[in-house]
């Protein structure tokens, strides 16, 4: 699945974040490194986070932690209907899949349930989630373990 413009990167052979400015025809991506640019083809970069789009009754950001990227992510899903947060979720299981994360942390908060009802189904159907559970201290969050991580 190809980066997108804004899609927040890391540089493996500088071990730097950056951000996605463009990509060209040839799959080259420009990717701005503080106030330095570099290019890097695709291999040569690891997902961390998008920001997803904003809506009227709240923001959507996908982010991977700061101590280890590889690890985890967070969706939150606050403020949002079910037919908004379920491209949402989605769209976030794509990216972690691909950037090689082992979990995903969804918060869907605890309210009417519907949104926790309708990731939990979402997530029984889609073969990457090795496994899901209600976080122990928190079940306005849910716990997603993935398989298969890092895809090409």
């Amino acid at each position: 699945m190809p980066l997108n413009p804004g899609d927040k990167v890391i540089v493996l052979a500088l071990n730097k974040h950056g951000v996605v400015q463009s990509c060209d025809t040839k799959g080259i991506y420009t990717i701005l490194i503080g106030s330095f640019s570099t290019k890097c083809k695709e291999s040569d970069l690891r997902f961390v986070s998008v920001k997803g789009p904003e809506n009227e009754k709240g923001k959507v950001t996908i982010t991977a932690h700061k101590e280890n990227p590889k690890k985890l992510a967070t969706i939150d899903l606050h403020g949002l209907t079910v037919a908004q947060a379920l491209p949402l979720v989605e769209s976030g299981l794509d990216k972690a899949i691909i950037a090689g994360l082992d979990r995903i942390e969804i918060v869907h908060g605890i309210g009417t349930g519907k949104i926790k009802e309708a990731v939990h189904k979402l997530l029984s159907s889609v073969s990457a989630v090795k496994n899901f559970t209600p976080h122990l201290m928190n079940p306005g969050v849910t716990i997603v373990y993935l398989d298969g991580a890092n895809v090409p």
